[in-house]
């Protein structure tokens, strides 16, 4: 049984034991895994893919080369040649593929994302496997951030906010790296903080959206972010005290009351200008006695 774990940094297990290849033969073995199909992967797209830089000659030459090495290894059972095609057989286990198709169990599936994929790999004069690797993380980075996404909305309905709040973590550091800044993403921070009694943590997430977009895209945060910014200034302090009064905020007393959760979603939520404090209030004190 082969194993790759390629989600992070590379391992391959052969029958318990760890492999140790070169880059170019670690990004040879991960492509046939990932794309090949039951004829196999043609050698000419191998030769584009990772000789892409060298003349079609001696990038044939190199492709028999890194075949010979790799038939001389612990893989030579694994690997069906062909004058035309390279295949690879036999049993084969990959984080990828575990990861892709699991649907049911979100924490299972985050479990397996050790981080991008061949993360650290640098595969020299292979300019075309990168513009591949490059495409390939993208998929899997998506996947990997709905996936995150899902589960701080599955912690946050089971009242565990702090949780939550962490779990968005890394994907405020990463939301930059797609395609658009996900202002939506803020926008759940921000509202996190907000329930957790820490309105100052918000608007501080605001701020540091606010200068990415500007530095970044030269715009400004959209209108819905600007409108949950004014409401959130709007939300009394006295409110934020009460809650410290009753709980730390590495413990919140919020966690776990559904009516005071609901309470608060009300007011921030509530577009209309005429929405009292003192009335919110009212309708808090209750549940924090």
């Amino acid at each position: 049984m082969l194993e790759l774990r390629v989600l992070g940094e590379c391992e391959f297990w052969l029958s318990g034991t760890l492999l140790h290849l070169s880059p170019k033969r670690t990004a040879l073995v991960v492509y046939l895994a990932l794309e090949g199909t039951p004829s196999g992967v043609k050698r000419s797209t191998l030769t584009e893919l990772l000789w892409t830089d060298s003349s079609p000659e001696a990038a044939r030459r190199n492709l028999r080369q890194e075949l010979h090495r790799l038939k001389a290894s612990a893989l030579s059972g694994l690997l069906e040649l062909t004058p035309e095609a390279v295949a690879l057989r036999g049993p084969l286990e990959c984080d990828v593929f575990r990861f892709e198709r699991e649907q049911g169990d979100v924490q299972a599936a985050l479990a397996l994302y050790r981080g991008p994929l061949l993360e650290g790999l640098d595969v020299p004069g292979a300019s075309g496997f990168d513009e591949w690797l490059k495409k390939r993380r993208g998929e899997l980075h998506i996947r990997w951030y709905g996936l995150k996404r899902t589960r701080a909305a599955q912690l946050e309905a089971e009242g565990r906010l702090r949780e939550a709040l962490r779990e968005l973590g890394p994907l405020l550091e990463s939301a930059f790296l797609l395609e658009a800044p996900d202002e939506s993403l803020h926008r759940e921070a921000m509202r996190l903080h907000a329930l957790l009694g820490e309105r100052d943590s918000a608007l501080e997430r605001y701020t540091r959206l606010k200068t990415l977009l500007e530095r970044e895209l030269g715009v400004l945060p959209d209108a819905e972010t600007q409108a949950l910014v004014e409401r959130l200034r709007g939300l009394p302090s006295s409110a934020i005290a009460l809650q410290a009064s009753h709980g730390s905020l590495s413990h919140p007393p919020l966690i776990g009351r559904e009516a005071l959760l609901e309470s608060l979603e009300g007011f921030l939520q509530d577009s209309e200008n005429g929405v009292r404090h003192s009335s919110i209030l009212s309708q808090l004190t209750p549940h924090l006695a």
